[in-house]
């Protein structure tokens, strides 16, 4: 029996119910060919390529998001305001998904951290389509600014809800869209810079990253802080800034600067703002990096080299033209690297050795970089005197912060920066270059020696 294009579309979206997924710690680049209609998949340890092409079911791939477990990749079809979604099963076996309708000339497209929904922004309409991934329908459509072109998602779990970013690019400005599952609420962010284009959030969602294209020879990158969406940081950039991404476990934004007289990418240090631009290929348009990795593939839409693979210390390497599989005419807006993240660590436990809390943890998985320790003060732990606890997110108990992080294999971490008769609730997961695994299921909470020492464990269940 043949299978509707809904239930294909569910299949491509949903591997735990269809069977699809990855296997391995493999990064992968994929890369939206625009000019002759196919993504190209790139292992970027191997750097080996193929691809998948639409003919029956044609689609113009322009913006791409891949999702969060790294199973599926989102693809924008502008020409046929529709979007697709493919995994590797598709590459592997040389099949073709086919296309969903969505508003009118998508552009940009992101998956929120829980991938739970798809954000389509819609140049053509001025609109956002909501997407169920696990159904792909339209469950909502969203008026924004015009011309809305890129987008990014957070998940604020103190506030159990989703912040979506959208660049409009006609009219300067930013629309925020708020969706905790009972209600949707728009704002704006007003003159943000002149047509905003690519969006990035910082691994922890603190932060947005705007690359602001301009029409003068200099060009801009808008920083906005999400808790209160204020705009704390304008960076020079050079002409055409028009895709942005984090990487480096968010200690880096790269960006490129498109314009002839640039063909650059600029990376901006986030502790500072410190920035450095480098030559790159011609016409340089997409930029996407690994989750925790060192590395940034710049799309070159001109020229013989469409990718550029640029380093945290700025070194530029040429990613040779396969012409089996070639990249041609590509804007590659958005994510477009992921891979499957490491098993999640279990039996979390934590205790207290004079005025170090000591953590300890089973090992699941083998294809880990490491693991990231994050830290917060228990709810019924009194801050309103503690003149040591100088960071203010570890103030705000409802806020998880990373504290430090522990090598591949370790089953162990000591905290030495703890304050005498605080309590501190923590959770750790593992990394490897493209993702991050789930929290361990539960969080441990414990308190450095005091006159009134306690521990307990918290069992509410972590996303």
């Amino acid at each position: 029996m043949k299978r509707s294009k809904a239930v294909i579309m569910a299949c491509a979206l949903a591997m735990v119910l269809c069977g699809f997924g990855t296997a391995g710690a493999v990064t992968y680049a994929y890369i939206p060919s625009y000019e002759n209609g196919s993504v190209v998949r790139v292992d970027t340890s191997a750097q080996t390529f193929d691809s998948v092409t639409f003919d029956a079911d044609p689609c113009s791939p322009y913006g791409a998001a891949v999702a969060p477990d790294g199973s599926f990749v989102v693809i924008t079809c502008p020409d046929e305001d529709a979007i697709t979604a493919i995994t590797n099963e598709n590459f592997d076996e040389g099949t073709v998904p086919e296309t969903a309708p969505v508003g009118n000339e998508p552009r940009g497209v992101a998956i929120d951290p829980e991938g739970d929904y798809a954000y389509v922004a819609n140049f053509g309409d001025d609109t956002v389509s909501i997407i169920n991934v696990d159904t792909i329908t339209v469950t909502d459509t969203v008026d924004v600014g015009d011309g809305p072109f890129g987008v990014a998602a957070i998940y604020q779990a103190h506030e159990s809800r989703i912040k979506v970013y959208v660049s409009n690019y006609n009219a300067g400005t930013m629309s925020v869209i708020v969706h905790d599952g009972s209600e949707l609420l728009v704002s704006t962010i007003s003159a943000v810079g002149t047509n905003p284009v690519g969006v990035a959030a910082t691994p922890d969602g603190r932060y947005i990253y705007v690359a602001n294209y301009t029409g003068g020879l200099t060009g801009s990158v808008t920083v906005i802080q999400t808790e209160d969406d204020t705009i704390v940081e304008s960076i020079p950039a050079g002409h055409g800034p028009w895709g942005v991404t984090i990487g480096a476990r968010g200690q880096y934004a790269f960006v490129t600067n498109s314009g002839n007289v640039s063909n650059s990418v600029t990376m901006i240090r986030t502790e500072d703002f410190n920035a450095l631009t480098r030559t790159v290929g011609v016409m340089p348009h997409g930029v996407a990096a690994p989750k925790n990795g060192d590395f940034a593939y710049v799309i070159n839409q001109g020229g013989t080299v469409p990718i550029s693979d640029v380093d945290t210390s700025l070194a530029v390497t040429p990613i040779a033209q396969d012409a089996t599989h070639p990249i041609e005419g590509a804007f590659a807006l958005g994510s477009f690297i992921g891979g499957t993240p490491p098993a999640r660590p279990t039996s979390l436990t934590v205790t207290t050795d004079g005025d170090d809390v000591q953590l300890s943890w089973t090992d699941n998985s083998d294809d880990e970089l490491g693991f990231k320790i994050e830290r917060r003060m228990a709810e019924d732990s009194d801050t309103s005197e503690d003149a040591n606890a100088t960071d203010e997110s570890d103030r705000q108990t409802s806020v998880f912060t990373q504290i430090g992080e522990a090598g591949a294999n370790a089953t162990a971490y000591t905290d030495s920066t703890v304050v005498g008769g605080t309590r501190y609730e923590y959770r750790i997961r593992a990394y490897n270059e493209a993702a991050d695994s789930n929290y361990t299921n539960g969080s441990e909470t414990a308190a450095p020696e005091s006159e009134s020492f306690s521990w307990c464990f918290i069992g509410t269940l972590l996303q």
